[in-house]
């Protein structure tokens, strides 16, 4: 532990289900990518002959491979995001958030030293201005206000126990009341919303905790503190997870190897940013939250549309993964935690897969281009179909009335909570048409994507006649998370993703709750969007029991 006057940091960590998920997802499909990495970098291991570099003499680059820097960094950017999610304390996160933002700049940019990838990379660390804004008011305003930089609770020199960011944190109209001193809902809870049990309010009240007076619970900060720290935070998920208006230095940074792009868009750099909103969950004003739907909203239509003209077979998953990412963000600003935090992990087996199918293929026919491309499907089954999986998974497929891929639930708890937010708030009910639209476009340009490349007849005979299915250490990866991807989304028997979620459930997500400085805005509550019968059938639960 430091202290520096009355500010006290420490080396900690802050475990709950959602921890627990967000860990076993970011390195399962690590592992994966870096058995793919393995045969897709194996140039590296020699000398190579750089032909995109050309120097003033007229000859290519011949450089020493990096193979072994590759993995080196590789390994740091996986630490980096562990570091995220298993850390304690706001200090904690500030250092892990800037090691994740170095990995990308290295890893972009140094494997290959060309204009672009250095563009991409200054794109990915450097020209972030999310730093200044996050430095500036997330940790200043809740500081000031709650005087800890800890999570949780914990015991001071005197063995008293100090509490924590979310057993302080209240709104002043008590809507948001945190419910244990860990400020997530008690697992004796979780069963019974999971079964379809929707609890009573004085079940509500109980599982809130001590909230009489005297309590340390009842201390609220000021709603402009709230409110100005909530800002912070987002704005520091803004740049890490390109939403509007800073989306455009998420494509910039394809330019580096296919499965840093993988790791990118599925389990770490992008990730940190959905998860931190979830995680500060409890200190979020409704207000804040209604700027993070708006924001949300206007990022996954935008990136959409873009992602329908892009001929590029990277660029079009990485427009895709910044319009998922603002689903994550609507999920989240409509009260809708457990499908915003459910979508991520969804989204981050399927999105894994389609970049590295997508990598698999650029390997074979060495161009991006999908005008170029066409009929691999012969030429490289495995591929073809486990990228079928990922392209059905992201836009929500299933059998009507039995079984869905896991973007099906995902992205219907989402549009779920999301009609639920508009029958409480009539005027913000354009936030749930785009996101229904939204949902319409992805399924276009994903089957645009998977016809342009392995269906229909050969575009260019030269790269056809030269394509090939990749070594069996690139594509069995691909096979796994297909697995995943088609159904790390279902529940049974209390087991699944959904319910674990339940487990870590903020407390101010239970009831309702209102704006303070908007008293006409009104978040319901996201079990109010699934306890009807048909509704939570969808959401891959039992049936619900009144």
């Amino acid at each position: 532990m430091g202290k520096f006057g009355a500010l006290k940091l420490t080396i900690g960590y802050y475990i709950d289900s959602l921890t627990v998920l967000m860990f076993s997802m970011v390195t399962f499909i690590a592992t994966a990518i870096h058995f793919y990495a393995y045969g897709y970098m194996h140039d590296e291991l020699h000398e190579v002959t750089d032909h995109e570099v050309k120097l003033s003499n007229g000859h290519h680059l011949h450089r020493p491979g990096r193979f072994h820097r590759f993995f080196q960094y590789l390994s740091l950017f996986c630490f980096s995001m562990l570091g995220i999610v298993i850390a304690g304390n706001i200090a904690m996160v500030f250092v892990f958030w800037e090691l994740v933002g170095i990995c990308s700049y290295f890893l972009i940019w140094l494997l290959h030293r060309t204009q672009e990838r250095l563009d991409g990379g200054q794109q990915g660390f450097h020209r972030q201005p999310h730093r200044r804004l996050w430095h500036d008011h997330r940790p200043d305003a809740l500081f000031g206000a709650l005087g800890t930089f800890n999570f949780g609770d914990l015991p001071d020199d005197d063995g008293k126990i100090q509490p924590g960011i979310f057993t302080q944190v209240r709104s002043p109209a008590n809507h948001y009341a945190i419910a244990t001193p860990a400020g997530m809902v008690k697992a004796a809870a979780a069963p019974e919303i999971a079964h379809g049990v929707k609890p009573t309010p004085e079940q509500i009240d109980a599982w809130r905790g001590d909230t009489s007076p005297g309590s340390p619970r009842t201390a609220s900060p000021p709603i402009g503190c709230l409110v100005i720290a909530g800002l912070g935070i987002f704005c520091g998920c803004v740049g890490k997870s390109a939403q509007f208006p800073l989306q455009v230095w998420l494509p910039d940074a394809m330019e580096g190897p296919t499965p840093v792009s993988a790791l990118v868009h599925s389990a770490t750099m992008v990730a940190a940013g959905v998860y931190l909103v979830g995680r500060f969950y409890p200190v979020l004003t409704p207000e804040v939250l209604l700027v993070i739907a708006i924001i949300g909203c206007i990022t996954l239509f935008i990136a959409a549309t873009i992602a329908i003209t892009a001929t590029d077979i990277k660029r079009v998953l990485a427009y895709s993964t910044v319009s998922q990412l603002g689903y994550m963000m609507l999920a989240l600003g409509v009260g809708g935690w457990v499908a915003g935090m459910f979508h991520l992990i969804t989204h981050a087996f399927f999105k894994s897969l389609l970049f590295m199918c997508s990598g698999s293929v650029i390997h074979a026919c060495h161009t991006n281009e999908m005008t170029k491309m066409g009929g691999l499907r012969k030429k490289m089954p495995w591929t073809a179909y486990t990228m079928l999986a990922g392209c059905l998974a992201i836009m929500g497929a299933g059998i009507p009335f039995s079984i869905g891929l896991s973007g099906h639930y995902s992205k219907d708890a989402i549009l779920a909570q999301a009609l639920n937010f508009k029958a409480s708030n009539p005027s913000y009910g354009l936030l749930f048409y785009v996101a229904a639209i939204g949902a319409a476009i992805t399924a276009f340009y994903m089957f645009r994507l998977w016809f342009m490349t392995f269906a229909g007849e050969p575009r260019d005979r030269h790269i056809y006649d030269h394509a090939h299915e990749s070594p069996k250490v690139m594509y069995i990866p691909l096979v796994v998370l297909a697995v995943f991807a088609v159904g790390v989304g279902w529940s049974a028997f209390d087991f699944g993703v959904q319910p674990l979620l339940e487990q870590a459930r903020p407390a101010g997500t239970i009831a309702a709750s209102t704006g303070v400085l908007m008293p006409q805005l009104t978040h319901p509550s996201e079990l109010d969007s699934h306890f009807h019968q048909s509704t939570f059938r969808q959401l891959g639960g039992p049936p619900a029991r009144r």
